[in-house]
């Protein structure tokens, strides 16, 4: 759930695409699972290689 909603934020608010496992360090920060880190952190988010009708059931909230 809170992969699908880290993709569900980069899509609406950074607009950018990005597959489950490219959502899985922003999902950490967004849930607050990371704690103790420095004023400014930096996050790689990759990976859009997802398709359409995939990205839409699971960014929509839907079971894979």
């Amino acid at each position: 759930d809170e992969i699908r909603a880290a993709m569900r934020f980069a899509f609406e608010r950074l607009k950018i695409v990005v597959e489950p496992s490219g959502a899985t360090p922003l999902a950490a920060l967004l849930s607050g699972r990371v704690t103790d880190l420095p004023h400014r952190v930096g996050v790689i988010i990759s990976g859009g290689n997802i398709g359409t009708e995939r990205f839409a059931r699971l960014a929509g909230g839907g079971a894979d």
